[in-house]
């Protein structure tokens, strides 16, 4: 079991599994460096499907219950269902956070992989807004 500084027991972790992002929101931890098209990361910088599931199979040896899967933005990885796959064998609480853009086309894929609970950021509902905010369209998400 793990335990933080204050003695609470550690039950989750949150695993980032790229830089990239197709937006370019004003508040992200990486600002500046553009959407996708100039990716913040090369490819090789990121971890397989391979890495993470080892990833996971640790953290379940201390316990941990749960994993958050974000970004960057984690649906631009074309393998996200792969590392979704091979995650849920281990995994019961598994869960991804994005930003809607590409959820349409991913998402039957990613619920055939085993997900079951997906978190869409949206900052703002007026499309001027969002924009602002974020550098990509609203409609999509």
């Amino acid at each position: 079991m793990l335990v933080d500084s204050v003695g609470r027991e550690v039950t989750d972790i949150r695993i980032s599994v790229t830089k990239r992002c197709n937006f370019g929101c004003v508040y992200c931890h990486d600002e500046g460096l553009g959407p996708v098209a100039r990716p913040r990361a090369p490819h090789g910088e990121e971890m397989t499907p391979a890495e993470v599931e080892r990833l996971i199979r640790v953290a379940r040896e201390f316990d941990l219950r749960s994993v958050k899967f974000t970004g960057g933005e984690p649906l631009v990885r074309p393998d996200l269902e792969e590392i979704v796959a091979r995650t849920v064998v281990h995994l019961d609480d598994v869960s991804l956070t994005t930003n809607g853009s590409m959820l349409a086309a991913r998402a039957e894929g990613l619920r055939n992989a085993g997900l079951k609970r997906i978190n869409v950021s949206v900052d703002a509902l007026d499309p001027t807004a969002f924009r602002e905010i974020r550098k990509g369209a609203l409609a999509p998400v």
